[in-house]
């Protein structure tokens, strides 16, 4: 959508509203948070956030607003469209009312009374700066209020019917990063306790938006594992230095939080803050209470899923720390081994063998978890993978190039440059030819692909291209020097295909996308060719010879 000529775009009624709030000065802010990317505030029924990106062409390439309107675009937009348009045309050296400095100048000059007006009339018009500031500057004991004011505050504007969209989620967070950036300064100032309440305040808000939010992005993982970390690190950091009255009150916010029933099925980030409280295991009374709820966590779960030995495992990982750290390693070896049938026991039992240069202990414990686990792939991958480093140490290279293979005939591309390097040259192309023909045998592979490429076997990545015809648009680099005309009837083959089965626009544009590259590939005359064989050939799409000539 040209900014210049969005109008046609619009109701007439929207378009006419979004004109009468453009002149009536409803746009409160406009900026350019980042090249291309404009960010307005236009005062509606409530106070709106309009987001418009565009292009060096002046073209809107996205918009949105968080008003409730359903329709294509609303007046918040047409405002704002007429707004950006207006400033664009102006030329750069118009004249700015006032710019940031100017502005910063002109406070200097108030006295104390009228700035403190000016901030009282504008927390009164914004309820958020309000929670900012209180935050800010707020007395240790209310900065928790403060900090739970200004997350739900950030959210109330975008829930909407109960519900926040994927898009809206960030902007629903920005409190939630402001209390995660003042806990993260209390950190660096020492305020150990303050830093987890404040972290702890924002996840007992934003786990529970899970359940109301489209979190797509992943914005939501991002606050909760920062969160978490920031807890974490401000333990690591000041435990030796809090008193134990201060460390028992900083464990029972962390302890008391990782209960909660919110993390009914997220049981993952309640291990982590359990995880941290582990950390406290010096004091007996705080030891006890993390033991006591493991073990009657271990009793919720059933072993016989692989969620629940899953979940039991992770428990006794967490059993684990604390007798390391408070019984030593004796204790936690035999810990481990009265656990070996969890995969992660099993790894850790590994690696003590390996430490002691027990590489038959260790060949044993890979066996062993092969046959125990073979129901699970990923598992059978992970004790071959250390087996396969285990036979390096051993120097059994015959043994190495048999794992070696059946990891690389697994799709694991890295196990094709290791077992190569098992072999002397003249050796390799017999061993070559078996592993080529073992994957001509199968539909598609990227390693395959990746073999012929490195190999430089360009007469099979040809015919490989043939059978898979997409796979040219990817390939071409490697063949139209020695295979120019194969290379092109390939690619024709391909477009023809895709312009029959093509039905709408989009598909339309995919059909162009793969002319461009065959312009990239085989020349503009080519092209120009095609395009001209497929103008008279669908001369009945409009939509599709619309597309096909804007391939430049």
């Amino acid at each position: 959508m040209d900014l210049f000529n969005f109008e046609q775009s619009f109701k007439d009624t929207i378009l006419k509203r979004g004109k009468d709030y453009y002149k009536n000065g409803h746009i409160l802010s406009l900026e350019e948070t980042e090249k291309g990317h404009y960010t307005a505030s236009v005062d509606g029924s409530e106070i709106y956030s309009v987001e418009v990106y565009l292009d060096y062409n002046e073209e809107i390439i996205d918009t949105w607003c968080v008003c409730p309107y359903e329709g294509d675009f609303c007046k918040h937009q047409a405002a704002v469209f007429l707004a950006l348009r207006e400033r664009r045309k102006k030329p750069k050296d118009s004249k700015v009312p006032y710019t940031k400095t100017d502005l910063k100048t002109i406070l200097l000059k108030q006295s104390s009374e009228d700035l403190v007006n000016l901030v009282v009339k504008l927390m009164q018009e914004y309820p958020e700066i309000e929670s900012k500031l209180m935050l800010k500057y707020v007395q240790t004991d209310d900065e928790i209020t403060a900090a739970k004011k200004l997350i739900k505050e950030s959210i109330r504007p975008y829930k909407r019917r109960g519900f926040i969209e994927w898009r809206d989620v960030s902007l629903a967070l920005q409190g939630a990063h402001q209390t995660l950036q003042t806990a993260s300064n209390r950190m660096e100032e020492g305020k150990i306790e303050s830093t987890v309440n404040l972290s702890v305040a924002v996840l007992s808000i934003v786990v529970e938006m899970i359940q109301y939010c489209d979190d797509s992005d992943g914005n939501l993982g991002e606050v909760i594992y920062g969160s978490i970390d920031l807890i974490d690190n401000a333990v690591l950091r000041g435990i030796y230095s809090l008193k134990e009255d201060e460390q028992k009150r900083v464990f029972d916010s962390i302890f008391k939080e990782a209960l909660h029933k919110r993390y009914d099925g997220w049981e993952e980030w309640s291990d982590a803050l359990l995880k941290v409280c582990t950390r406290f295991a010096g004091i007996p009374e705080l030891r006890n209470k993390v033991m006591k709820h493991l073990e009657k966590m271990l009793k919720k779960f059933d072993g016989s899923s692989w969620s629940g030995d899953h979940n039991i495992s992770n428990i006794k990982l967490l059993q684990l720390d604390i007798i390391e750290s408070c019984e030593g390693s004796e204790k936690a070896e035999q810990f481990i081994w009265q656990n070996i049938h969890h995969s992660e026991f099993r790894e850790k039992a590994i690696h003590i063998a390996l430490e002691r240069e027990d590489f038959q202990e260790a060949e044993r414990l890979c066996i062993d978890g092969e046959k125990s686990d073979s129901q699970y792939r990923g598992l059978v991958k992970q004790w071959r993978e250390i087996l396969y480093e285990i036979y390096g140490k051993m120097g059994h290279v015959e043994k190495q190039r048999e794992l070696a293979m059946g990891l690389l005939l697994g799709q694991d591309y890295e196990y094709y440059v290791k077992l190569k390097q098992l072999y002397q040259p003249q050796q390799w192309e017999r061993v070559l030819k078996n592993i080529l023909e073992a994957f001509e045998v199968r539909h598609t592979s990227s390693v395959y692909e990746k073999i012929l490429i490195e190999e430089k076997q360009t007469a099979k990545l040809l015919e490989y291209c043939r059978r898979h015809i997409m796979s040219i648009t990817e390939h071409y680099p490697y063949l139209t020097k020695e295979y120019p005309q194969e290379v092109s009837e390939i690619f024709i083959n391909l477009i023809e295909l895709s312009s029959e089965a093509a039905s709408d626009r989009k598909k339309y544009k995919a059909v162009c996308r793969i002319i461009k590259i065959y312009k990239k590939a085989c020349g503009s005359e080519n092209a120009k060719a095609l395009i001209g064989r497929l103008t008279q050939q669908y001369i009945r799409r409009p939509a599709f010879l619309d597309e096909l000539g804007k391939v430049k």
